[in-house]
């Protein structure tokens, strides 16, 4: 029963553990973790939406990106508290395409176009961010525009309406 159900650690922040089943190694699902986890990923679409609208007036496409896929991994991250459990490897893995492949399988046919959004996002983590992932003198504000930016946040549109669908179904 319930007894071997124990929380892990919280992570950097602290805060509540991960529901994990100790004695199969298993973690849990847990329908509150997915609602905080969601609750956070719509205030960073907030904060991504209010970048968005200032585009065109200044040059920050590269973090409009990031936060669209910071958008997307809360999202998937709660999706996957949903309907599998979160274990202490995956809370670290920012591979967006994992997760959506891992919400997949809950729901095969369902979730296909959620794996190929996660796919083209799974560059946004590093590359939006840090001069050294793009050759000599470029930096990610060089790289990015616009559109990528324009793109990157409708595909973390998608995915946040998708998952807070799957959160909160019966």
């Amino acid at each position: 029963g319930g007894s071997n159900r124990r929380s892990g650690g919280g992570g950097r922040g602290g805060g509540g553990g991960i529901p994990f089943d100790f004695s199969s190694l298993q973690p849990l699902p847990s329908l509150d973790e997915a609602k905080r986890w969601l609750k956070q990923a719509w205030t960073d679409c907030e904060a991504m939406r209010i970048l968005k609208r200032e585009l065109y007036e200044s040059r920050i496409s590269c973090q409009v990106i990031f936060l669209a896929h910071e958008v997307s991994e809360k999202a998937l991250k709660a999706g996957m508290y949903k309907l599998v459990g979160l274990n202490p490897s995956s809370l670290v893995n920012h591979e967006l395409h994992c997760h959506a492949q891992a919400i997949c399988s809950q729901r095969p046919g369902r979730f296909v176009s959620l794996i190929n959004i996660a796919s083209k996002m799974s560059s946004y983590y590093v590359k939006s961010r840090f001069p050294n992932q793009h050759p000599p003198y470029d930096a990610p504000v060089d790289v990015y525009n616009e559109s990528h930016a324009i793109t990157a946040a409708e595909y973390a549109e998608m995915v946040i309406k998708f998952i807070d669908e799957v959160v909160n179904e019966d």
